[in-house]
């Protein structure tokens, strides 16, 4: 089996996975491709596969996030779910979905929509910092007709 810290790429030419101290991490999917047109009705789906030394759901954790018109990353306002997920396992492969609908309405995040994987570690119990990143994957907007 392939180590998952060999890094490869994809046919867009992004890493697709990275090793961090304590840490392996694949992107095995994301949907729509980047590159895609997206609507306020798509939805983003990013599958990771991860391995954690030291599993601790209070500090390993992936998010998404996008770029933000002043510059910068943001969550996506959506007080329906969180818009991050513990890695309560030493290892195993997670999904993470975002409805595009709440990002549509977010007039602070960047058209068209860059979209970055962060697996992220708390240090200190308040603030968080990222171990590995996958991005950005850009997505196209429809346009005005």
């Amino acid at each position: 089996m392939r180590s998952l810290c060999a890094g490869w790429y994809a046919a867009v030419g992004i890493v697709v996975s990275a090793c961090a101290p304590g840490a392996t991490a694949r992107l095995r999917t994301l949907t729509p491709a980047p590159g895609t047109i997206v609507t306020a009705d798509s939805v983003i789906e990013v599958t990771v596969e991860y391995h954690l030394r030291k599993p601790d759901p209070r500090q390993w954790f992936l998010l998404l996030l996008f770029d933000a018109r002043q510059g910068g990353t943001r969550t996506v306002a959506d007080s329906s779910r969180d818009p991050q997920v513990a890695l309560r396992d030493s290892a195993g492969v997670i999904t993470l979905r975002q409805p595009l609908r709440p990002a549509w309405q977010d007039r602070a995040l960047r058209r068209p929509f860059r979209v970055w994987v962060f697996l992220n570690r708390t240090f200190d119990g308040t603030h968080s910092t990222p171990i590995r990143t996958f991005g950005p994957f850009a997505f196209r907007m429809p346009s005005k007709e």
